[in-house]
C-alpha cells in the first residue's frame, strides 16, 4: 500500500508548519498532518539537523499508523506499507533505511518499505504567538524525560530530581488533537510537578496527528513518536544529554499474557530489543543520545514502593493515569470513574498502588468484585487473558522461553528479566488475595 506524502512550499498551518498531506489513494483516505510544538520553536525555525528529519518522519509513521485501518491486511493485522520520507538529509537516512524498517516492523508488526527524498521547503515558518503560549524555558537541562502523564513517568521523574537536587530536567509530551484524554492527564501533573521542584522543569509539548481522525486505534507507533520528541529536545540541549523513558519493567518485556497476544498484538513501547534497535538507528543519523529506562528492573509495585518521594506520590498520584480504555464507558458501573479498572494497565496499577497502601481510586468496574460476571458476559478478553497468566506458567524456563520468543534479549540479563515477571504474578497474587471475591480468586488459581 502506497502512501503519498507532499509538502507544500506555499501553503502553511496555523501552528507554522508548511502544510503536510498524506495520501493513500488505494483505500481512498487523504489528511494533512496536524503538528504543533508548544516551545522551543527556536530549535524549529531553519533547523535542517537529523533530530527534526526524526520527529517529522515519526510523527508520519505515527499519522500512517492511524489513517490505515489494520482490518484491511489480509489477516487483518499486518499491513504493507510504502512511504517516501522527505527529510532534509536524504542520503544519510538512505545509510540507516534497513534499520528504520526493522525498527518499525518490531514495532508496529507491520511490513515497511521506506525511502527517502529531499526535503525542499522549510518544514516551518514564523506565526504570530499570542503572549503567555510558549511556558517556561531552561536554557541547559541536565537530562530529558518523557512525561505520559502515567504513574511510571511520574516516578521516574520524581526520582531523577530527588537524586539530582541541583539538577534541571525538560519533561516532554505528546498528545494527538484527535485523542484530547491524555494531553489532559499531562498538564493536571505538570502545576503539581512544578510546584515541587520550582525553576527545575521545563515542559516541551508536541501534539501529531493527522486531521482526520482515522478508524485504526492500535497506535502500535506512539512510541517512536513520543521518543523522537524526546531526542528533538536532547539533541538540541547538550552534548550526549540523556533522554530517561520511564517504563516498569514489566510492561517494557510485555511478556505475553496469553499466546494470542505474542508479538506485536502487545504493545512494545520500551522492549530493550526495541530501544536498542532504535538506539542504533540514531546513531547511524549522527544523533548520540543515549536512551535510558530508570525502571526496566523493577515491577510496577516496585516502582512505587522505592519512590525517593513517597509524601508527594502519595499527594499527587492519584492525578496520574494509567487506563487504556478510559474513553469507553458503555459497560462501566461507575461512569464518574476516570479509568476502567478491567485493561491491563488499570491491574497492574492497582495491584501496584496496593503495595503501598494507595489502591483507593475510584474505577469503571472493580474486577475484585465483578470480575467473573462480566468474565463470563465477554465484557473482559483483558481479564480472562490476565486470569490465564497467573495460572498458566508453571516455571522460570517456561518465562525464560516466552520472553525471548516474544523478542531477542541479551541471555546473560534473561535470569534478571526471568525473576523480574516472577516478581510481577507474586505482586497482582497478592492484590486479588487481599481483595479478590472467592470466584475471582478461584478462577485466577488462588
Amino acid at each position: 500500500m502506497q502512501i503519498r506524502i507532499e509538502v507544500s512550499e506555499e501553503r502553511t498551518t496555523p501552528t507554522g508548519l508548511a502544510e503536510v498531506r498524506l495520501d493513500c489513494p488505494e483505500i481512498g483516505v487523504q489528511s494533512v498532518l496536524d503538528m504543533k510544538l508548544s516551545s522551543v520553536r527556536e530549535f524549529a525555525l531553519g533547523d535542517q539537523s537529523a533530530a527534526i528529519d526524526t520527529l517529522f518522519v515519526a510523527s508520519i509513521v505515527y499519522s500512517i499508523d492511524k489513517l490505515v485501518p489494520r482490518w484491511l491486511a489480509a489477516d487483518r493485522w499486518t499491513r504493507s506499507l510504502s512511504v517516501v520520507f522527505p527529510v532534509y538529509n536524504p542520503e544519510l537516512w538512505a545509510g540507516v533505511q534497513s534499520q528504520l524498517e526493522a525498527c518499525l516492523a518490531f514495532l508496529t508488526g507491520d511490513r515497511w518499505t521506506c525511502g527517502f527524498t529531499q526535503l525542499r521547503s522549510s518544514l516551518y515558518r514564523p506565526v504570530q504567538h499570542r503572549e503567555g503560549q510558549i511556558p517556561p524555558y531552561i536554557e541547559h537541562p541536565d537530562a530529558v524525560s518523557l512525561f505520559s502523564g502515567g504513574l511510571d513517568s511520574l516516578v521516574g521523574i520524581i526520582d531523577w530530581l530527588e537524586s539530582h537536587r541541583d539538577g534541571t530536567l525538560w519533561l516532554v509530551s505528546h498528545h494527538d488533537g484527535k485523542v484530547p484524554g491524555p494531553n489532559a492527564d499531562q498538564l493536571r501533573l505538570l502545576p503539581l510537578i512544578r510546584h515541587q521542584y520550582q525553576g527545575r522543569v521545563g515542559f516541551f509539548g508536541v501534539r501529531v496527528g493527522p486531521r482526520t481522525a482515522g478508524t485504526e486505534i492500535t497506535f502500535r507507533s506512539r512510541s517512536f513518536l513520543f521518543i523522537a520528541a524526546g531526542v528533538y529536545v536532547a539533541y538540541h540541549s547538550g552534548n550526549r544529554l540523556a533522554l530517561l523513558i520511564p517504563e516498569n519493567g514489566t510492561i517494557a518485556l510485555n511478556h505475553p499474557l496469553s499466546p494470542s497476544r505474542r508479538g506485536s498484538c502487545s504493545t512494545r513501547t520500551a522492549h530493550p530489543l526495541y530501544l536498542s534497535m532504535l538506539g542504533d538507528m540514531l546513531n547511524g543519523l549522527g544523533i548520540q543520545i543515549p536512551i535510558v529506562n530508570p525502571l526496566e528492573l523493577k515491577t510496577k509495585g516496585e516502582v512505587v514502593a522505592q519512590c525517593l518521594n513517597q509524601e508527594l506520590l502519595g499527594r499527587i498520584a492519584a492525578q496520574s493515569a494509567s487506563c487504556a480504555k478510559h474513553g469507553r464507558k458503555q459497560f462501566w458501573d461507575d461512569r464518574y470513574a476516570r479509568a476502567c479498572g478491567f485493561c491491563m494497565p488499570c491491574i497492574y496499577r492497582r495491584a501496584a498502588l496496593h503495595t503501598i497502601g494507595l489502591d483507593t481510586e475510584r474505577y469503571g468496574i472493580d474486577i475484585c468484585i465483578r470480575g467473573v460476571e462480566r468474565f463470563r458476559k465477554g465484557f473482559q478478553k483483558d481479564f480472562r487473558a490476565f486470569a490465564g497468566f497467573l495460572q498458566r506458567i508453571n516455571d522460570d524456563q517456561q518465562i525464560a522461553e516466552e520472553l525471548v520468543a516474544n523478542g531477542s534479549l541479551d541471555l546473560e540479563r534473561l535470569p534478571e528479566y526471568v525473576g523480574l515477571i516472577d516478581r510481577a504474578r507474586d505482586e497482582l497474587r497478592a492484590w486479588l488475595r487481599d481483595k479478590g471475591s472467592d470466584d475471582v480468586k478461584r478462577l485466577a488459581g488462588l
